[in-house]
């Protein structure tokens, strides 16, 4: 499967919030129970000041190769804010990547 890493845009951000609210909704039940989930994803979904700090930290993303969002990573100083992988393309290494460029932020910024 082809997929690139690139850095969030504002014009992404409501891709990656589809994408990170389908990945949360996707997580195994015996982790969280239904109600959990959704309000998880609600959170997501409806969280303007969320939205922002998307946009405000260090934050990538990962694309088919049709352009589809399947990945986001943040980073805030030298702290992995946030990481999700589309629940149908896990197990690929879009994780792994995304975490590595995060790791040599953030050894430029210690």
């Amino acid at each position: 499967m082809v997929w690139f890493i690139e850095q969030l845009q504002k014009e992404d951000l409501r891709y990656v919030v589809r994408m990170v609210r389908t990945s949360i909704l996707n997580i195994s039940p015996r982790f969280y129970n239904q109600e959990q989930l959704t309000a998880w994803a609600d959170g997501v979904n409806n969280d303007p000041h969320l939205h922002q700090r998307f946009l405000n930290a260090y934050s990538l993303i990962a694309k088919d190769g049709d352009h589809h969002i399947i990945g986001f990573a943040s980073l805030i100083g030298a702290h992995i804010d946030f990481l999700y992988v589309a629940a149908d393309r896990q197990r690929e290494g879009i994780a792994t990547q995304l975490l590595y460029f995060l790791e040599e932020q953030a050894k430029k910024d210690v």
